[in-house]
């Protein structure tokens, strides 16, 4: 939480700071579904999420994925055939970076056939929202590749949906640094500057996952 962040000058991650994004479709979601409902259909969508992601870093890593289940063998498989077909090099799995006031975690960066970086974020289930940009954009500035593009990858039992982004980055991220501003204001918490050698970290706060 933010006494902890603030105790050891921990950096908030992206997901952190895009909590503070309003999103009205999910509260209508929820407000349609029997109390508790929603609560537990999340919790199953963050395990399922977690699982699936830990065994495609795995597969992507060319270790044995662990054994989470058909629904996560499934995923993994998915993910193969997708980027057996997107001819993608793959580059880096789970990069983990920490950029100033903000840290967080490419589940992908790969490189396309021109050589230019391209930014890959799964997405474990139906739902979509072009707020996931803004993430994806993030970790690409973050990591040193503004001029990356940016690919937001359902995964589903049935296959996998890429979504690119086809607009200037610049303007994901000044969308990403005013949420992250706003979220300073409204915690009343700045990391620390650069030169004042914070210890790096991730801030995990309720409901991040």
């Amino acid at each position: 939480g933010i006494k902890q962040a603030r105790a050891h000058k921990l950096t908030p991650s992206t997901t952190t700071y895009l909590q503070i994004r309003a999103k009205p479709g999910v509260v209508s979601w929820a407000s349609e579904l029997a109390p508790g409902e929603a609560e537990r259909l999340r919790d199953a969508a963050r395990d399922y999420g977690t699982r699936a992601h830990a065994a495609v870093a795995a597969l992507l890593r060319g270790e044995t994925p662990p054994d989470a289940g058909e629904d996560v063998t499934v995923a993994t498989a998915a993910v193969s055939a997708f980027l057996g077909a997107s001819k993608l090099r793959v580059f880096e799995v789970e990069r983990s970076f920490a950029a100033g006031d903000y840290a967080g975690t490419a589940d992908l960066l790969a490189f396309d056939q021109s050589e230019r970086p391209v930014i890959l974020d799964w997405k474990f289930g139906s739902y979509f929202e072009r707020g996931f940009f803004l993430q994806a954009a993030a970790y690409a500035y973050g990591l040193g590749y503004p001029e990356a593009r940016l690919c937001v990858v359902q995964v589903r039992p049935d296959g996998t949906t890429p979504h690119e982004y086809k607009g200037e980055t610049a303007e994901l991220m000044t969308a990403f640094r005013h949420a992250m501003g706003l979220w300073q204001w409204e915690n009343r918490y700045w990391p620390v500057s650069e030169g004042d050698s914070p210890v790096r970290g991730r801030v995990a706060l309720q409901g991040e996952s």
